[in-house]
């Protein structure tokens, strides 16, 4: 007799597989339906006397083969490709002619089972962002706090290096706003745009985050950007250059490709110089040019000189357009937890300091600025007051309760000059 049997049961219900076998889904061939090829092979042995006329037969795909002859003992493999649209059970018939005259007949079945590929779900930002997914790529474990433009808190925790954390955004849209600032232990470290006006999306870069995933009320999948080096071209660094410094801002503005170096390893709120990243070509449209040497990349568009410094009056003082940052040293004789406001209750610090620590200070209003006056906290208790407007002497050597300014720039004046004793 003929025998079709695979010799295989997976389905354990006493009858032997056919040796159809599926050979992968591939695009489809046939239209109308969502076509997928498949290769059925079918191994026919004769375990019984000399055969002829051996038909191969499958209820699907019609004759698949005729075998003139099938001695004793003797497998011969046939195949052919058909097209499925859904899980499909062939079943095949073999048929053959002993010498007698007799008809012998042997089948078998097998099933197919070919899963759809779903289709790939359009990306984009439309609406302002939604949700985000952030990585942390700092050094060390650090408390990270995300807020909308509006102060509202979106995340709050503590984030070891290399982990992802979720935020949803909270205004009656259910979005992100416009902007988000990213704190890290309680210092404002970069700004993010969530308004869909510039590109966002997994593999954006700002500090030490890297967006991971995120979707807009337009889209459920933010599309992936650029890497950190950016596009190619030239005069496309981000041109603006709010803090008046001479170095250009680290985020491209809308009408500008975002192909300057797109990271700020100071934390100072410029891009730094392509020149100096590794891994990413100067020509690729950040300036290259580092006239100041401070790492940062020099503005295309706009590139004044820095200007001078307001000479110094006989106090000492340097500051003009208020203060951008100050650097504090605690003179307190034990550890505590201080936090540090701007005015309407901004905070620009938070965490525990031990006596000799120092904290830095970043302004957090729309200028860069710390505003006219900043308050500081020990253990929940106001504790002094620091004017930043600059119409008071400001600068290394002012005391002010526990603390003492060893550093710190103005907007316009640069960095602060030491007081006078």
């Amino acid at each position: 007799h003929t025998d079709t049997d695979s010799g295989v049961d997976t389905n354990h219900d006493g009858d032997s597989d056919s040796e159809a076998a599926g050979g992968g889904c591939t695009p489809p061939p046939t239209p109308g339906c969502n076509a997928q090829n498949v290769t059925y092979t079918y191994v026919v042995t004769n375990n019984g006397p000399p055969m002829t006329n051996v038909q191969v037969v499958d209820d699907k795909l019609g004759v698949i083969a005729t075998l003139p002859a099938l001695a004793t003992g003797e497998s011969q493999t046939v195949s052919k490709v058909g097209s499925v649209c859904a899980t499909t059970t062939n079943t095949v018939t073999v048929t053959g002619s002993l010498a007698s005259g007799a008809v012998c007949e042997a089948s078998d079945t097998a099933t197919v089972t070919c899963k759809e590929t779903p289709p790939e779900e359009p990306c984009g930002c439309e609406g302002k962002v939604t949700t985000l997914t952030l990585r942390y790529h700092g050094t060390a474990a650090a408390v990270v706090r995300v807020e909308e433009k509006d102060d509202t808190v979106v995340f709050e925790g503590n984030v070891a290096p290399g982990a992802s954390f979720s935020f949803t955004g909270t205004d009656k849209f259910g979005t992100l706003g416009t902007e988000i600032e990213i704190y890290v232990n309680g210092v404002l470290q970069t700004k993010i745009h969530t308004s869909c006006s510039q590109p966002i999306g997994p593999g954006l870069i700002r500090g030490d985050f890297e967006v991971v995933d995120g979707a807009s009320r337009g889209f459920s999948l933010l599309c992936p950007v650029e890497s950190p080096c950016g596009s190619t071209g030239t005069g496309s660094d981000s041109g603006e250059d709010s803090n008046h410094d001479g170095d250009s801002d680290s985020e491209a503005l809308p009408g500008h490709l975002n192909s300057d170096s797109g990271i700020d390893a100071n934390h100072d709120g410029d891009s730094d110089s392509e020149a100096t990243l590794s891994g990413c070509p100067k020509s690729d449209g950040d300036s290259g040019e580092d006239s100041n040497h401070d790492g940062d990349s020099d503005s295309e568009e706009v590139t004044p000189p820095t200007p001078p410094a307001p000479p110094a009056d006989d106090t000492g003082h340097s500051c003009d357009g208020k203060v951008t940052h100050l650097t504090l040293h605690y003179h307190g004789a034990t550890a505590c937890f201080v936090e540090v406001q701007q005015k309407k209750g901004k905070r620009v610090y938070t965490g525990h300091v031990r006596p000799g620590d120092e904290i830095n200070l970043v302004g957090a209003n729309k200028d860069g600025t710390l505003g006219t006056e900043i308050t500081l906290y020990v253990e929940g208790k106001f504790h002094t007051k620091i004017d930043t407007s600059c119409a008071q002497p400001i600068g290394p050597g002012l005391e002010r309760g526990d603390f003492e300014v060893v550093d710190g720039a103005s907007r316009n004046g640069g960095k602060l000059c030491p007081l006078k004793k």
